[in-house]
């Protein structure tokens, strides 16, 4: 008996909801702050060899974006 996957493949769509929650996905009490993860996230794209089919240009723009917004939130506080 073989098993088929219903779920579909990782989009540049869930690629970006990863990137927003961030520091999120585990219950450490020390999490590094967004905008340290944001940069490591995107020193990692440069390393990264298969996007599988995400949009990179977009997901990178993106988390740049992200880093942009939090910067200046860092700034405004």
């Amino acid at each position: 008996m073989s098993v088929v996957s219903t779920k579909s493949p990782w989009s540049t769509a869930d690629e970006m909801q990863w990137i927003k929650t961030l520091g999120t996905h585990n219950e450490h009490i020390n999490n590094p702050p967004y905008d340290d993860l944001l940069r490591r996230y995107l020193e990692a794209t440069k390393k990264r060899k298969n996007w599988d089919g995400i949009d990179k240009r977009t997901v990178i723009a993106y988390a740049k974006k992200q880093l942009l917004k939090q910067e200046i939130a860092n700034i405004a506080t």
